[in-house]
């Protein structure tokens, strides 16, 4: 009995640090993304960026991602099999990279048509290195 408790608490600690480990990731991603928005329309007022289709495109690639983000986490909430909670976080870590790698391909697409070549190949250079890193995985 004594072995399967730990054993259990094991499985627990390994779960517990999969999604820290995951959430953390998440977070740097986006912040990344975020350092990118602001290089190209760091001369835009917040009410002008707000209307404009740039923003929009976004909003709706953040919007759709947090949609299905819920669903998964209410999903890992009454998750009991260990295998579909495994299932569920590597769904939570892709469903997070489609949505860095959407939002970076508006983000070149609108520095090409603002003229920002230099920047487009960044940011084309960094979807690149995403799909080398999640291929390598």
């Amino acid at each position: 009995m004594r072995i399967l408790i730990t054993l259990a608490a094991g499985i627990i600690l390994l779960m517990a640090s999969t999604a820290t480990l995951a959430a953390d990731r998440i977070t740097s991603q986006r912040d990344q993304v975020r350092d990118i928005q602001h290089s190209i329309f760091m001369d835009q007022s917040h009410a002008t960026l707000a209307r404009s289709p740039y923003y929009s495109e976004i909003q709706k690639v953040n919007d759709q991602t947090e949609h299905a983000e819920l669903a998964l986490l209410a999903e890992l909430r009454t998750a009991t099999d260990e295998e579909r909670v495994i299932q569920i976080i590597n769904c939570l870590e892709r469903l997070e990279v489609e949505r860095e790698l959407d939002v970076l391909r508006i983000q070149a697409r609108y520095a090409r048509g603002a003229g920002m070549l230099d920047l487009e190949m960044k940011i084309r250079a960094r979807i690149l290195h995403i799909m080398e890193e999640e291929h390598c995985r």
